[in-house]
Parts: C-alpha cells; structure tokens; sequence
C-alpha cells in the first residue's frame, strides 16, 4: 500500500469540491447557453465519485473516474468501472470541472495536461493576473486547494499527519498524488493509446494524430466531444471538412454596414470589446461557420512596442513615423498585450463563453514582413519601393526591425492563446512581393521563430500559415513548419497538397470570386474543393482563397456555408 501524502477526502469533501469546481459553470453564473450542458458534465463526474457506481463505458464520468484509477494504481485503464481511488477520482473529476469552467471545452485530457504544467502553488498564482471574474474565482480555489495540500503533504513526511481517510474503503488503495501529481499521472494514463503516434510524428500530439480522415477511420480515431475543427485537425473521424472564412465579418453582411453607421471608425470597431464581440458573431449567428474569428487587426499590438498607428476610411492603416533607422528600431519596446490590448483578451475569453463547442475560435497575428512593408512605407503601398530599398541597402535595419516584430508575435500568440483562441492563423499578406530567395531570408527565419517559440508554450495549439498569391512559395510555406497551410487560389489544391506534402493539414482554397456566380456554381467549385483535399488524403478545412470580398451578396456567402455543411465525405 502507498504512503499518503494527502488525506483522501470523505463525502463531505467531495461534495464540497463538487461544489467549488461546479462554481463558474453552473446557470445561475453562467448565463450562455452551454452552462446547462456544462453543469450537467460536472454532475456526472460527481455522481461517480459520490456514489461509486458503474459508469456507462465511454460516458465522460466513466474515463475520467477509470483514467484516474489507473493513474493511481499504475493498472491499465479499464473502459469504465467503479473508482478504485477517490482521492485520484475526485481531483480527476475536479480537473474535469475545471476544464469546463476554464472554457477550454469538454477536451479534459488536454485541461490535465496543461495543468500540469502550471504545477506549484506559484506558477498557478500566475495565471491569477489578469483572467475573467468566473475565472478568478476557479483559480483561487484552486490555487488555495493546492497550497493546503503542499502543507499536509510536509506534515505527513514529517509525521505529523495521519494517512488514511474513511472514506476509502477497506483494502482500497490510497494515492501518494497531490493535485497536480495526479493531473500529470492522469493525462499520461489517458494519452498511453497514441504514444506510438506521438513518436511518429515531428510535432504535437494535439493536432498531427493522424495524417488523414481515411487514416482515422482505419485506426477507430474516436470523435471527442471538442468543436469540429479542432477534431479535423488532430485527424480525428469527421464527417465533413470544417468551414470557415476569411474576412467573414465585414462590409458584405448589412448588419455590419449597420452598425458601422453607429460606430464609425475601424478601431472603434475592433477595439471596443462589446463592439468587436458583436461583430465577431454576426457571420455566427448568421450562417454557423465551424471557425468564429476575432474581428481585430494585424497592426493592433503595433502601440505597445512604440509603434503609433491609424485607420482612415479609404486610406487604410497611417504609421504617421515610418521606421527606417537603427535609430528608430531601438526605440521599440517589449509587448506587454494585457497593458496594450487587453480588450483582445476579454472578446477572445466572451467569443468562447458564446459559441462553446460549437465552434472554435480563431486568433491571427501578422507576420514580420507584412508588419514590417506597413511600418516601413508609412502604411498601403503598390510597389513597396521603400522597404525593398531598406533590404538591399541597409538590411541590418530590417533584419532588426523584423526581429523585434517576431519577438512581439510570439507574445501576442500566448496571449490570444492564453484567453481563450484555440486555433491561431499567421498572415504574411505581402510575403509574394519578394523573389523565393529573398523569402529565404526576409520571411522564413522569422515564420519558423515564430511557430517554434510560440510551440513551446502553446504546444497543443494549431498554427495556419497564410499568404496571398503563394503558387511560387508553397515548398517554403511547409519548410517553415505550421500546423496547417492555407493555399490561396492561384494555387491548384492537389498540386499545392503535392509540393507541400501530405504530412500537414490545408486549409482553403475556393476563388473568392466565385461568391459572385450562381448557386450552382459555387456548390460545384465547394465540392470540388473538398474531393481533391479528400483524394489527396489529408485533413482540410474549407475556406476561400482570400478574404471573401466588398459587394459580395449576402445570400451566396450563406449558400457557401450551406453546401460546405451539407458535404459527407462519403459521397464525395
């Protein structure tokens, strides 16, 4: 029998942590309409733990209760049964909770995984800077939780605590685990089936499971409870591609140009936090895209590493002091996002609360480059004259300015992360306007940076990497190592998917154009589309190559939706 480090909780305690975790996701807190199915997960959890029952095999109640026995005693997880270990059950199911309360969605194994690595009292109490209320709550509770079991865990080595508790019954083992020793044990119980995948592959586990929807059939890849997307893109069995498109909210959709009349300005827009939530789930509300992406801009961090900017009406962005010195490339700051845009971290934490596991939300940053031809030119530019004299004049100048650019990315990645966007695209507009060489050395090292640094904080978040008119670059996309490449429409998809390698996930790739044909022909473009990405047998989000554009009439985006949501791998 183990040691026990900490007392394993009777009825009571369980019924009162049931109680703390239940807190931020019961419907009189949580007033979207996934609390009721929230609560009602929690619930479950509780039940097993309080009545020990037989679990209904691959209910959520039932791996969580079984998951948490295994990592306890060290046996293989059985498909569902009665908890051999409360202690372990109990702060399973808490994890459970936890993750559904965080927002993070039903996906619990990826909750205890990250958990785990905020694992100290400390590190946990980092993550109390700046969260939502409901959040704020959670985490005291548990930081305090944790805090009291770091106390007995040193009064029981001293032996100044005794081990067993009642609640355990007799000749049921008890569990030298504290809180996060069982968040680590349980997520490395639940992920033991796909370690062979895991080693496989070059990257995470999260999104590179399986290589295609026709490998997951195959393997049984059983569908988890997380949005659509997110499952396609760990190559879980989907039915369908997920869509989604770029540009989706904006000027085409009349409730935008309504409510453009009463907010005036685009950073009105996209930086006032009920605006730009608005905004965000117009297309949602309007046509269900299987992606809801925050309405923002690449240039919005700009101000925090002392870059000022604008958006004039026909303009577009001003950067009033264009940098083109050493000079001015030294007086850039570090990125502190929560002082700069924290109004991107609440819409990103509300557009989560919205759609729950019906959708999932996309972040975007820019890449250094195209941040870069803005900064540089003074703002829109036809043939970017004074960035490319910057590049062969003085390329020490822009090979510092980009640095600074990409060191500000990655914080902005962790920080759209950190509240609440679970896919994050990268847009390097401009990257075409340079020859395939001088990508080698003005855009790749900085996308590769940028992916890589981001990665190691954010290991289970998919990266897409975007770029206008990139048939000549396809290859250099894919050496720089994201998650998905999203293929413009100059590019043929199963040529793109050829020279890329089937290895990645792609994500468009339909003429935006197209919109503007009949119905009939934007349902045989989509399907095409979807055949050739499913011929090629790789994961496939559906999108457009560009961002859908000004003029385009509403009901033809929605017959876009439409189809793409109607589309069964089967018959394709």
């Amino acid at each position: 029998m183990t040691t026990c480090l900490t007392p394993t909780p009777g009825r009571d305690e369980v019924k009162a942590a049931f109680r703390r975790a239940a807190l931020v996701c019961h419907p009189d807190v949580d007033k979207s309409p996934q609390a009721a199915a929230r609560f009602t997960q929690v619930k479950l959890a509780a039940d097993v733990l309080l009545k020990g029952h037989t679990a209904q095999p691959g209910t959520r109640s039932g791996w969580t209760a079984a998951a948490a026995s295994a990592a306890a005693t060290g046996q293989a997880a059985p498909a569902a049964g009665v908890p051999r270990n409360r202690t372990a059950a109990l702060w399973a199911g808490l994890l459970v909770a936890c993750g559904l309360a965080f927002g993070y969605g039903y996906s619990w194994q990826a909750y205890v995984a990250r958990k785990a690595a905020y694992s100290t009292p400390e590190e946990a109490e980092k993550r109390l800077r700046n969260p939502s209320p409901q959040r704020r709550k959670l985490l005291q509770v548990l930081v305090a939780d944790e805090k009291q079991h770091a106390k007995l865990g040193q009064q029981a080595q001293r032996g100044e605590a005794a081990a067993p508790a009642a609640a355990a019954g007799a000749g049921e083992p008890t569990a030298a685990l504290t809180m996060a020793a069982i968040a680590q044990a349980a997520a490395t119980a639940a992920l033991k089936p796909s370690l062979k995948t895991r080693a496989a592959r070059s990257r995470t586990v999260q999104v590179k499971a399986v290589a295609s929807v026709e490998q997951a059939a195959a393997a049984g890849v059983k569908s988890s409870d997380d949005p659509l997307m997110l499952r396609a893109l760990r190559g879980e069995a989907v039915e369908r591609p997920p869509v989604w498109m770029m540009r989706q909210a904006g000027r085409y959709m009349k409730v935008y140009q309504e409510l453009c009349k009463k907010h005036t300005t685009f950073r009105e827009r996209s930086e006032n936090v009920d605006v730009a939530v608005e905004v965000s789930l117009q297309p949602w509300r309007a046509f269900q895209p299987d992606g809801v992406i925050l309405f923002s801009d690449i240039l919005t961090f700009l101000p925090g590493v002392n870059i000022p900017f604008d958006i004039t009406a026909g303009k577009g962005p001003i950067i009033a002091d264009p940098i083109r010195t050493m000079e001015q490339v030294k007086k850039m700051t570090p990125l502190d996002p929560e002082a700069v845009t924290p109004f991107v971290g609440e819409a990103l934490r509300r557009l989560r609360a919205e759609v729950g596991n019906a959708s999932t939300v996309l972040g975007f940053v820019g890449a250094p480059f195209t941040l870069a031809t803005y900064i540089v030119e003074g703002g829109m530019s036809k043939n970017y004259i004074q960035i490319k004299k910057l590049m062969f004049t003085q390329p020490e100048v822009l090979h510092a300015l980009l640095q600074n650019l990409a060191d500000a990315v990655v914080t902005y990645i962790k920080y759209q992360y950190d509240n609440g966007a679970q896919v994050v695209q990268i847009f390097d507009s401009w990257a075409a306007q340079l020859s395939p060489q001088d990508f080698d050395v003005f855009c790749a090292p900085y996308i590769k940076y940028i992916i890589q640094e981001a990665k190691k904080s954010c290991p289970d978040l998919p990266i897409i990497l975007y770029i206008s008119n990139s048939g000549a670059l396809v290859e250099r996309m894919a050496a720089c190592q994201p998650d998905i490449i999203s293929l413009c429409h100059t590019v043929d998809m199963k040529e793109g998917i050829q020279r890329g390698g089937t290895q990645f996930a792609y994500q468009g790739n339909m003429d935006s154009g197209v919109l503007f044909g009949s119905h009939e022909m934007i349902e045989q473009r989509v399907r095409e589309t979807a055949k050739a990405a499913k011929d090629m047998g790789v994961r496939h989000v559906m999108n457009l190559g560009h961002g859908i554009m000004q003029g385009t009439p509403e009901e033809n985006a929605a017959h876009f939706f439409k189809v793409a949501k109607e589309l069964r791998y089967a018959d394709l």
